[in-house]
């Protein structure tokens, strides 16, 4: 039913749009209305576009911290376009002409590389966007949330 509110209408239709923000009390359905959300956009997406998911969770370290949220989603926009990898590596510190070979690991762990590699592969896409829905913000740790909402402000 969420593809039918105006409100997502006009998100959906408006290529400028970037936010669309849905809330309610707990328990009232947010996760069914994402999970509607992400299998319609993948349903009518532009063959360009990439749609990305992450459900946090604050019982679970890799799904209460910005960090977990941007290797996960990092993660689907590769596996979906490999070739989107490379700026993966170059924010790595290991240039353009990197293979998989020259991944810094411990790299992966700072969120400025994903949050750089991450915005690096939305401009490189020919045409399109990458949608990212998120799922219970509220469960990310104060210090990610916080983290959350400056990458937002910088979009």
């Amino acid at each position: 039913w969420i593809v039918e509110v105006e409100q997502y209408k006009t998100w959906n239709e408006d290529k400028e749009s970037q936010l669309l923000w849905i809330h309610g009390k707990a328990g009232t359905g947010q996760g069914a209305i994402a999970s509607s959300v992400i299998e319609s956009l993948k349903k009518t997406r532009d063959p360009n576009s990439i749609v990305t998911s992450f459900f946090c969770d604050q019982g679970d370290e890799n799904r209460r911290t910005l960090k977990g949220l941007l290797k996960i989603v990092v993660r689907q926009v590769i596996d979906l376009r490999q070739n989107l990898a490379v700026h993966l590596l170059s924010d790595a510190g290991k240039g353009k002409k990197a293979g998989i070979q020259d991944f810094d690991v411990e790299s992966f762990s700072r969120i400025s590389v994903l949050w750089d590699a991450f915005q690096a592969m939305a401009k490189d896409l020919p045409s399109g966007c990458i949608y990212v829905i998120v799922y219970g913000v509220d469960q990310l740790s104060q210090e990610s949330l916080k983290e959350f909402f400056q990458c937002l402000h910088e979009l």
